[in-house]
């Protein structure tokens, strides 16, 4: 959340061009932090994701790591009351680090592969950091968490790091939690990296769940929720070829609801083969520029 987006960072480039031919863009002597000369080829190559050029040199702005940080764990009944808490502490000025969510099926998940987590019940689970300094961090924990509490049914804060590490190692575990929990099944990545309006990710959540129960298909849900990521770990029996059909069937769909509710079929992850039969429904006219048409 506070930190954005890669591309933020990349301030030059070299690449290589089809032809073999080397350009560098963002100033070919530059070493400034911020420039507004010329046509941003940089944030074109960046976001090309090496189809128009390969990289081999980077300009990039870097930034101080905090000295320290806490994160409070919170519990809440339903999906609806993470996205008001978040714009409490939007309302109050508090931009948090990260601010991670776990619907039930993840916790659910984790839960049985590490129990000493301690994972509150409900809807749906938010992991929220914050950093600066030792007496910056002291005193927005606790605000923070009186905020948060306010919507939360339980909430809990970590300042020492080793048990930072202990619960960010849960949320890192959930590939391994998952496989515990459906014994068999392996992961697809495809309808996986939905992003949506914030108002949006409790229903877009709910209906991707009863879509997957449609089909009888597994599904974990999690993601970035300050910038309204949401990920879908889709589970299949590989061997079993009508149960991937039904997976490829699911992720066509959360595609196109991630589209139908205002938000884009990949925040992050970037187009790929997977994605690109729905880059005309997202963007329309466009598509037919930047395809030179």
């Amino acid at each position: 959340m506070r930190w954005g987006t890669t591309s933020a960072y990349v301030l030059g480039a070299e690449v290589v061009l089809a032809d073999g031919s080397v350009i560098t863009t963002g100033g070919v002597h530059s070493k400034a932090l911020k420039s507004s000369s010329g046509i941003d080829l940089t944030k074109l190559f960046v976001g090309s994701e090496g189809t128009l050029g390969i990289f081999t040199r980077l300009r990039l702005r870097v930034q101080p790591r905090p000295p320290a940080r806490a994160v409070i764990l919170a519990g809440y009944k339903a999906l609806e009351d993470t996205v008001a808490s978040l714009d409490d502490l939007f309302e109050a000025g508090i931009l948090p680090s990260t601010a991670e969510l776990l619907d039930k099926s993840a916790v659910d998940a984790l839960q049985l592969w590490r129990p000493e987590l301690e994972l509150p019940a409900g809807e749906a689970v938010l992991f929220i950091e914050v950093e600066g300094t030792p007496e910056q961090v002291a005193a927005n924990v606790r605000y923070t968490d009186g905020i948060v509490r306010k919507r939360a049914t339980v909430t809990r804060f970590a300042e020492d790091e080793k048990e930072i590490t202990r619960l960010w190692a849960g949320r890192s575990g959930l590939a391994a939690a998952t496989a515990l929990a459906h014994p068999g099944k392996h992961r697809i990545f495809a309808g996986e990296d939905l992003a949506v309006p914030l108002s949006e990710i409790p229903q877009t959540v709910r209906r991707a769940r009863e879509m997957g129960a449609e089909l009888g298909i597994a599904v974990v849900f999690y993601g970035h929720f300050g910038d309204g990521n949401v990920h879908s770990a889709i589970l299949v029996n590989p061997d079993d070829p009508d149960e991937v059909g039904r997976a490829d069937e699911l992720a066509d769909r959360l595609h196109k609801l991630a589209i139908e509710v205002g938000g884009t079929v990949t925040g992050e992850h970037g187009t790929g083969a997977v994605r690109a039969r729905y880059m005309r429904s997202e963007h329309a006219t466009s598509t037919r520029i930047s395809a030179g048409r």
